[in-house]
């Protein structure tokens, strides 16, 4: 009888009770899943950046983990991070008032950010509400910023129902890094090259991380212009989500190409020097080239490009942002953004 049991089942077996009718098995819990495989470390390649080796054999760059970057989680932060002063939310930086869907709805098929809950098993019933309602702070924070460049700009989504669609993705058994994660929504076909997927995850380990390519040329086929990306936002609450919106700009930042190390405020570690409470894109990350004395830019708000020169302008009168990559050029719009008006 035992040779007619497969060793998948022999490992369920509790005990076996012997009865004058024969023989009766009595089956225990099922053998407990196998661990996740270690996730190779990351290298770093001639540009600086760390190369993740994904599941499928596949390499993706990133400059590594952000710190907290709202006030709420700026105590939260992890051994091995560049701590940002646990103070409250920067101020004077009001806090966007979420509203309406205001991005621009995608069909299937066009380049778009796809709203991502990557989660473990189960999901609170206000999540996908929490996710939109960080997309719609974003959003209404680059409302202001293209306010001050008499333009517009409003991130591409997929959209459902009119609504942000938020796709949900089962990454239990995955390794809480980024490579783990990706891999289990490369794993489930968010892997497009029409597509940014901006990811909240299920996580203790807080901040974010994205991935970025190291190419600052002013050109359509620029490596940050075309998918896959993935910006991740790890939280360990996944219902309480929509304070996390200038994180998920951040990632959706470094996506986009965002700070490039030749630009003219760089920090020399994929940001640009100033504060967080002045640039969404701006801390102290380490880097080579850091000013702490740097800043630019109005003081009563945070800003996209503080310093209008780095990333982000949508017309340049000149300098870097009218020769190199830039977030707000007609390269970008049309793809990731809908621009009133582009750089050229």
């Amino acid at each position: 009888m035992a040779r007619g049991l497969g060793a998948r089942a022999l490992a369920t077996v509790t005990f076996l009770l012997v009865t004058g009718a024969g023989f009766v098995l009595l089956l225990g819990s099922p053998a407990a899943p196998e661990p996740a495989k270690p996730q190779p470390q990351p290298t770093v390649g001639l540009d600086g950046l760390l190369e993740v080796r994904l599941s499928d054999g596949s390499v993706v760059t990133t400059h590594g983990q952000d710190p907290p970057i709202e006030g709420k989680a700026q105590a939260d932060c992890l051994l091995g991070l560049i701590c940002i002063d646990p103070s409250p939310s920067p101020s004077p930086t009001p806090t966007p008032t979420p509203g309406p869907t205001n991005v621009q709805c995608v069909a299937d098929g066009g380049y778009r950010f796809v709203a991502v809950m990557a989660h473990r098993g189960s999901v609170p019933s206000a999540a996908d509400t929490e996710a939109r309602s960080a997309i719609a702070s974003a959003q209404s924070f680059l409302d202001s910023e293209a306010a001050e460049h008499g333009g517009e700009v409003r991130m591409r989504f997929a959209c459902r129902n009119g609504a942000v669609d938020v796709r949900h993705v089962n990454i239990s058994g995955a390794n809480d890094t980024f490579g783990g994660v990706v891999s289990k929504l490369k794993e489930a076909g968010l892997n497009r090259s029409t597509e940014k997927y901006v990811v909240f995850a299920k996580s203790d380990r807080g901040g974010g991380q994205a991935s970025i390519n190291g190419d600052s040329s002013n050109s359509l086929s620029n490596r940050n212009n075309v998918g896959p990306d993935w910006a991740v936002v790890y939280d360990s609450d996944l219902a309480n989500l929509d304070w996390r919106w200038a994180s998920m700009l951040h990632e959706i930042g470094h996506n986009l190409g965002a700070v490039q190390n030749d630009s003219p405020d760089s920090s020399g570690g994929w940001h640009c020097d100033g504060s967080l409470s002045q640039d969404v894109m701006c801390y102290n990350d380490g880097g080579s080239n850091w000013d702490s004395n740097h800043s630019c830019g109005t003081p009563e708000r945070r800003h996209f490009d503080s310093c209008h020169n780095d990333f982000f302008h949508p017309a340049p009168s000149g300098g870097y942002l009218a020769t190199h990559w830039n977030l707000a050029s007609c390269h970008v719009a049309g793809r990731w953004f809908e621009l009133g008006r582009c750089a050229r």
